[in-house]
């Protein structure tokens, strides 16, 4: 079987005055990407998510990294965001099964996902 490899970005992600210890704190609760290798951080008072790797999350706490969480860890975040924040993660096998999706993590604790096939699926309304 063939690896997976993805590509992260973010784009928004503006948080509120005064609250990137308590962000940097959340950060710290987990380990990300498929590999350890996503960064999560903040810049210029935005949270930035980005790398060549998935965008998984794992609670350090779970030794076992039994559950990925990335949409938990946007949910914890959320109440501290201005604006939404929108992770999109494109990647393939071998230029074979390529896949596309996007979280998206609004200020009111509502994190959505959506994969390319969803959209496509809307946009030709094909159930």
């Amino acid at each position: 079987m063939a690896n997976y490899y993805g590509t992260t970005v973010s784009e928004g992600g503006k948080l509120k005055k005064n609250c990137e210890e308590e962000v940097n704190k959340i950060i710290a609760k987990y380990e990300f990407g498929d590999e350890g290798e996503l960064t999560v951080g903040i810049q210029n008072g935005e949270l930035h998510v980005w790398e060549v790797d998935s965008c998984y999350a794992y609670n350090i706490d779970d030794e076992d990294r039994d559950e990925e969480v990335f949409d938990q860890f946007l949910e914890k975040i959320s109440p501290f965001l201005v604006e939404p924040l929108i992770v999109s993660e494109v990647g393939s096998e071998k230029c074979c099964y390529v896949q596309a999706f996007a979280y998206i993590a609004r200020p009111n604790k509502e994190v959505v996902s959506v994969s390319i096939w969803d959209a496509i699926n809307r946009v030709l309304k094909i159930k």
